[in-house]
C-alpha cells in the first residue's frame, strides 16, 4: 500500500512535464550516421539546362531512393509491398534536411553524395495512414566476428573490412567488429562454427554489451558459413557467392539480422495500450533515472504518476505495440521488464532498481 506524499507528487508533476518534451530537451541530436531516420550516401547525378536546375533535379531524383532505403531499414520485409508511393512535394515534407558530399558540377550537370535526414513525426504519420508497423527502436548491437577458414580472424584483411560499411554498421542492428586483443576472439576465430553456442561466446558479448554474436567464416572457394548464436539458441546459414563478391555476403547477413529483429519489434502505430507500473524507489535520484529512461522509448506516448512516496513510484505508461515489443523497447535502455509468471504481473529492474508492473 503506498503512502502518498503530496508534496512529493507536486514536486514530480514539475519533473515529468510531458515525457516527450522532456525527451527532446534531455538527448542530444544524434549523430547523422547514427540517426535511424537519416539515410546516408545517396548518389544523385543529373543534367539540366543550368547548374542549379540540375542540381535541383539531382537533390529530387534522390529523394524517392532515400525513401525506398528508410522504408525498407524500418519495415518488416513482409510490409515492402505496402511501401507509399508519395510525389516529390510529399517528400520535401517529410525530409527535415539534407547534407552533401563530394559535390562536384559543370554549367550543366550535378553529381553528389546526399544525405537526407527524415522528420520522424512525419514518417510515423505516413505509416499511419496504410497501417505499416514501423520498428524505429534500434536493437543492442550484434558482434560479427568475419573469419578466414584456417586462419582465424585479421583485422586487416580484406573480408574483415568489407564489414565496414556504413550500411551494415549502421542499420537497424547495429554491428561491431571486435578489436583483434580481445581475449576470447581466439578461440572462437579457430572454432568450428556449428560447435559454438552461447556459452562459448557469452564473455565477447558481454564485452560490447552486445545481444547476439555471429560468427562469418570464408572458406575457399567463396563459401560462407554464419553462425547466429543467441542465448536463446543458435542458427546456421550457408551463402555462397562469387570469389570477392563480399557485399552480398554482408547484406544477407545484416538483412537477416535486421528482419529478426523488425518482426519482433515493428510496432503498429495504429493501436495503444495502457499498463500500470509501480516502481520501488531508494531516492528521487532513482526515479529520476527511471523517468530519463522512459522518456528515450519512442513507443511511449504518456507516463502519468500515479501516486508517489519516498519509496515507490506508481505510473500509468500509454504506449503502441504489444508488451512484448515493449519489454524489447525498454531492454535498449536496460530497463529489464519480465513477467513474474502470471497473472498479469511483471518485474522491472532498472541499475539496481525493480518494479513490479501489471496491464
Amino acid at each position: 500500500m503506498l503512502r502518498f506524499l503530496a508534496p512529493l507528487i507536486a514536486g514530480v508533476a514539475i519533473m515529468l512535464a510531458p515525457i516527450a518534451a522532456h525527451a527532446a530537451a534531455a538527448t542530444a541530436p544524434a549523430a547523422p550516421a547514427a540517426d535511424l531516420f537519416s539515410v546516408n550516401g545517396v548518389h544523385v547525378d543529373a543534367s539540366a539546362e543550368s547548374a542549379t536546375a540540375a542540381r535541383d533535379r539531382a537533390l529530387a531524383d534522390g529523394r524517392p531512393i532515400a525513401w525506398q532505403r528508410l522504408y525498407r531499414r524500418l519495415a518488416p520485409q513482409s510490409s515492402w509491398d505496402k511501401q507509399p508511393q508519395l510525389d516529390d512535394k510529399a517528400l520535401e515534407r517529410i525530409v527535415r534536411s539534407f547534407e552533401v558530399a563530394n559535390e562536384r558540377r559543370s554549367t550543366t550537370r550535378y553529381l553528389a553524395d546526399v544525405t537526407y535526414h527524415f522528420n520522424a513525426n512525419e514518417v510515423r504519420r505516413v505509416m499511419r495512414d496504410v497501417a505499416a508497423p514501423l520498428a524505429e527502436t534500434r536493437s543492442k548491437p550484434a558482434v560479427i566476428v568475419p573469419v578466414l577458414a584456417g586462419k582465424g580472424f585479421d583485422p586487416n584483411n580484406d573480408w574483415v573490412k568489407s564489414w565496414n560499411d556504413p550500411a551494415v554498421m549502421e542499420g537497424i542492428v547495429p554491428l561491431v567488429i571486435p578489436t583483434s586483443d580481445a581475449p576470447e576472439i581466439g578461440a572462437i576465430s579457430h572454432a568450428d562454427p556449428g560447435t559454438l553456442d552461447w556459452s562459448s561466446v557469452r564473455a565477447l558479448a558481454e564485452r560490447y554489451d552486445a545481444s547476439e554474436v555471429v560468427v562469418a567464416q570464408l572458406g575457399n572457394g567463396g563459401s560462407i558459413t554464419v553462425r547466429y548464436i543467441l542465448p536463446s539458441g543458435s542458427e546456421t546459414q550457408s551463402i555462397g557467392i562469387a570469389p570477392g563478391a563480399y557485399a552480398a555476403a554482408t547484406d544477407a547477413v545484416s538483412r537477416k539480422l535486421g528482419d529478426a529483429w523488425k518482426s519482433r519489434s515493428a510496432v503498429d502505430y495504429g493501436k495503444s495500450a495502457v499498463l500500470v507500473a509501480s516502481a520501488p524507489l531508494n531516492g528521487l535520484q532513482d526515479w529520476s533515472t527511471i523517468r530519463l529512461r522512459l522518456s528515450q522509448v519512442k513507443a511511449i506516448t504518456d507516463v502519468q504518476v500515479r501516486g508517489m512516496s519516498i519509496a515507490e513510484a506508481q505510473m500509468q505508461i500509454t504506449y503502441y505495440g504489444r508488451v512484448d515489443q515493449l519489454t524489447d523497447a525498454l531492454a535498449q535502455q536496460n530497463l529489464d521488464l519480465k513477467s513474474d509468471g502470471g497473472g498479469g504481473t511483471y518485474t522491472m529492474r532498472v541499475s539496481g532498481v525493480s518494479a513490479s508492473a501489471n496491464p
